[in-house]
């Protein structure tokens, strides 16, 4: 442990010399010296302050996604909750940070389609579960205005 440690501690001096890829590498080789050492979890905030995380990917596909090179989600399967994705997927691309709300998420999902507010309501959340459940937890945003992908994360065709 104590080598490991100190191979950490090298990042420090990596990050002097402006070498932020060797930091990246000795964060990301140090992942079982993390579980072990308080030292080594302080050394990767204090890193982190300085040579912030890669910002997730998200790869898009016309019937589904994959984030950070993860397995690919086939949507095919759920026409509306495809739908919905490509509706944020769009928003994302032409106005990241606005969020679409219940109504544009149904409209998207169930296009001419009319219901109670309430039934339009839980088919839009049961999509957006879906989506979550599916790998998009931490990448589906929730705002006051409405649903949004994360705009700080990479979207890749």
């Amino acid at each position: 442990m104590p080598v490991g440690v100190t191979a950490l501690f090298r990042a420090f001096l990596d990050l002097a010399e402006g070498r932020r890829d060797e930091v990246e590498r000795r964060i990301d080789a140090a992942a079982a010296v993390l579980a072990q050492s308080g030292d080594a979890r302080i050394a990767v905030r204090l890193l982190r302050v300085r040579v912030p995380a890669p910002a997730a990917g998200l790869e898009v596909g016309d019937a589904g996604f994959a984030l950070d090179g993860g397995d690919w989600q086939d949507l095919a399967r759920f026409a509306s909750c495809r739908r919905m994705f490509g509706a944020l997927v769009a928003a994302r691309r032409e106005r990241p940070g606005d969020a679409l709300d219940l109504d544009a998420l149904f409209a998207a999902g169930w296009p001419g389609e009319r219901i109670s507010p309430d039934s339009l309501r839980n088919r839009v959340h049961v999509n957006l579960a879906r989506l979550r459940s599916l790998g998009l937890k931490q990448v589906l945003v929730r705002t006051e205005a409405g649903y949004l992908l994360d705009p700080a994360i990479a979207l890749r065709a």
